[in-house]
């Protein structure tokens, strides 16, 4: 069960932008604000200093105060995947709803991706979701990836699971939990658990999120 108050950070060097999402937060009080940082090395520097579980991070900010940005936001990423002591969860709030951009933040660690036209609405339920351990992309994201032809990678990883395997992974990639599953497909909760552990096996996953984040790296989820 997650535990409240949930400590946001916000990483985002367009001010306006900023306190208003900054303000959402502020007003409700399953939620704290631990602050708003301009740039990566701030941004850092609070993640050290306080005990954050959601950080909303812009990947186009710079790396230090006044410089002009220039993604410093994946120099975050990259850090925050060696620091073991660090347990936010990443949710990126762009600008660009590019694939490869998209991709790269998913592959070095974030869980979610949104774009700033998003609706406070849909901010809720990503992180909501990222919380429980899910992948959450806005619809728009998630189009841009699927949309991508496969690469004789992709294949390579289509071709590693079976098609059970496939079937179970997708399912929980669109938030399906094992006993949900286990009805859908009329197997037990151990069966199912089973093809998942296998699943993310073959893909070198870490956990369930980490399955999905390749699923959805490799484009595989409507193959």
């Amino acid at each position: 069960m997650n535990e409240f108050p949930i400590r946001i950070l916000i990483a985002e060097d367009h001010t306006l932008f900023a306190e208003a999402v900054g303000q959402l937060f502020k007003k409700l009080p399953q939620y704290t604000l631990v602050g708003i940082c301009q740039n990566a090395h701030e941004t850092l520097w609070m993640l050290q200093k306080h005990e954050v579980d959601i950080l909303l991070l812009d990947l186009n900010i710079p790396q230090q105060r006044m410089e002009t940005p220039q993604m410093g936001g994946i120099n975050i990423l990259e850090h925050l995947r060696k620091d073991s002591l660090c347990k936010a969860q990443i949710i990126i709030i762009s600008s660009f709803n590019d694939f490869q951009l998209t991709t790269l933040a998913l592959r070095k660690g974030a869980s979610g991706y949104l774009l700033k036209n998003t609706s406070s609405e849909e901010l809720l339920k990503a992180i909501e979701e990222v919380r429980a351990g899910r992948i959450y992309l806005q619809k728009e994201v998630a189009k841009q990836i699927n949309v991508k032809g496969e690469t004789d990678e992709e294949e390579a990883l289509v071709g590693l699971l079976t098609p059970r395997e496939k079937q179970v992974a997708k399912l929980v990639s669109h938030g399906f939990t094992s006993t949900q599953i286990a009805e859908k497909l009329n197997l037990t909760n151990y069966t199912v658990n089973e093809y998942k552990d296998k699943a993310q096996r073959k893909l070198g996953a870490k956990n369930a999120a980490d399955m999905v984040r390749i699923l959805y790296q490799n484009r595989l989820l409507d193959s």
